[in-house]
This record gives C-alpha cells, structure tokens and sequence, in this order.
C-alpha cells in the first residue's frame, strides 16, 4: 500500500473506534420490532425487508425479499483530476467494523425515515435537484440472499456547495480504483457503483488505459470486439429456464430448515441461517436497533472464467 492508502486505513479505524459498533444476538420473541406474521419475519411496520420462505427446483430457503428501490451514489468533482465523496461506514458485517461506501447508501425505507432517526447521508440531496444525475443503472443485489432487491447505482454532480462530516472525504477515483485490489476496504455497493458507471464521466479517459501493460491492451481489445448480444440474451434466457420459478412457501413450512425463536436454520450443515441481532453503532441514523441477518457459515465464492485463448479475452457468464 502507499502512504496515502495507510492514511486511509487509519481514519477508517478512527470512525469504527468512535461509532463504537456492538452486536449481541438476540431473541426474535424480545424483539419490539420484528415477529413472525403470516409465515414470514416482519417489521412492525412491514417495511425495510421481510424474511420468506421460497421453493424452487433446487430446494426450499429463507430469502430477504425487499420489494423497494435503494439508492447507491457517488458525488463526482474535477475534471483532470477526478475526485468522488467517499463515505467510511460502520455496519454490522463489516470486517474491520468500517468500510468505504458511497456518498449515499440509502434503502427507500431509511430515506424515509421509517426508523424515526434522522435520514441516511446525502439521501435527500440525491433525491433533490441539489445534485445533477451523470449516469443511474439499475441493478440487483446478492440474489441467493435477496428477493426481489433492486439498487440504482448513481454518479452525479453536486449542483451547489454541500457540507459533509467527519465521516466522509473526496478521495481521487484512480486512488479509489488501486484499493479495489485489497480486502475488506472498499465495500460491495462501492463496487457495484464503480463498475455500473458510464467510464468517460467516471475517469475521463478510455477504459484500461489506467496501466501500460499487456493485460490492460487485450482487455481493450476485448471491449472493442463486436459484442454478441443475441448470444448474451440466450445464455440468460436458458439461465433464467433452468433456474425454475421460485414459490413462495411459509417459513414454518420450509423443507430442510428450523423456524424457532433463535431465527430459521438448516436441519444439519448448510450454507447460511438468519438470526436475530441487536445493533449499537454511534453516528448511525439511530443509534439502537434490532434486526434479522444472513450469518454465513463460511466464506462464499465468486468465480469469473476467462478463456484467454483465443485474440482477446472471453469471460464466462453464469
């Protein structure tokens, strides 16, 4: 790492030490908030998310279906020099405690202030003509875990003076690109904003032109081969066929899976359960709060395939 990418490390372990992040599991029948309703985990309110039971050809799982829109989104300045407001965030799950995210982070039920604490950072500048939208890409997130979760992915430009905190700081996007290559500093909404972006209004320049090797040359000749697109719409075609439709299935019902007051998990070894948590974090929309998570039994994998045999590059598609 550089100097400045130490500095980095540093100020996001200040912001974990101030926010002071304690998780401490707790009893779905204690918590004020969330109770089973209608075979499936629910707010009070039935918003943020509900944990469903859903059945498919592969098998029965809980899933976290959250049918509302959030809002990922990086503030963008400069012009040679391109700089983006990046957020040092303290969530549960985070190795480290703190991570850097987007300017905003906002799911539609935290931007209204559901929660009845103060709005998520920047979620009404994004929703205001205080900033001027460069690019907005709709995406899905996570969908082994997540039902029906939609994120736009959004750059834009701040249309007058906005003042931030201590927790947030403009950081170059070529300095924020070379982090991408280390664990557990840049979190996955960052990435996913980074990759949706349009690259002209992003860096300013031709994609994989950042470094002056091989690699970066055959990936651009990758990016200006024709691009088959009836070929894509195939794969995902036959994709979406074989994966099956998924029903919706009582949690108490789900085959293979325990529904008890300690959360819903598999009979025997499986991938993940979901649980119950109460969550302390200074500096959050408030401070307290319970909720239910995906606890993983171990580390996922993410396999990109590439053939690298033939004129330029091919990735695989799953």
């Amino acid at each position: 790492m550089t100097s400045d990418s130490d500095e980095l490390v540093r100020w996001l372990g200040e912001v974990a030490a101030d926010a002071d992040l304690r998780i401490e599991a707790l009893r779905l029948g204690d918590s004020a908030d969330w109770a089973l309703r209608d075979g499936a985990i629910r707010h009070r309110t039935d918003r943020f998310f509900r944990v469903v039971g859903v059945r498919t050809p592969e098998g029965d799982q809980p899933l976290l279906e959250q049918r509302e829109i959030g809002t990922l989104g990086f503030l963008l300045r400069g012009d040679a020099r391109r700089e983006v407001l990046v957020h040092a965030k303290v969530e549960p799950g985070n190795v480290g405690g703190a991570q850097l995210a987007p300017t905003v982070q906002a799911t539609a039920s935290n931007a209204d202030r559901v929660h009845g604490g103060q709005p998520p950072p920047f979620s009404r500048e994004f929703a205001s003509d205080a900033v001027r939208e460069r690019s907005r890409v709709l995406g899905s997130e996570q969908g082994t875990r997540f039902a029906g979760k939609l994120n736009a992915n959004v750059i834009a430009d701040a249309v007058r003076a906005l003042d931030h905190g201590p927790a947030h700081r403009w950081l170059a996007v070529d300095a924020l690109l070379e982090l991408l290559d280390h664990d557990w500093l840049v979190n996955t909404d960052a990435r996913s904003v980074l990759v949706t972006a349009d690259w002209a209004d992003l860096v300013g320049r031709a994609p994989f032109t950042r470094r002056r090797d091989d690699w970066s040359a055959r990936l651009a000749a990758s990016l200006a081969a024709p691009a088959d697109t009836d070929a894509v719409r195939d794969a995902l075609a036959a994709a979406r066929r074989a994966a099956g439709v998924a029903h919706p299935v009582a949690l108490d019902l789900l085959e293979g899976w325990v529904l008890d007051d300690e959360g819903v998990s598999p009979r025997g070894a499986g991938a993940f359960r979901v649980r119950q948590v109460a969550v302390h974090c200074r500096g959050r929309e408030v401070e307290r709060w319970d909720q239910p998570i995906v606890d993983s039994a171990g580390e996922g994998l993410v396999e990109l395939w590439v053939d690298d045999r033939g004129p330029h590059p091919l990735f695989g598609l799953t």
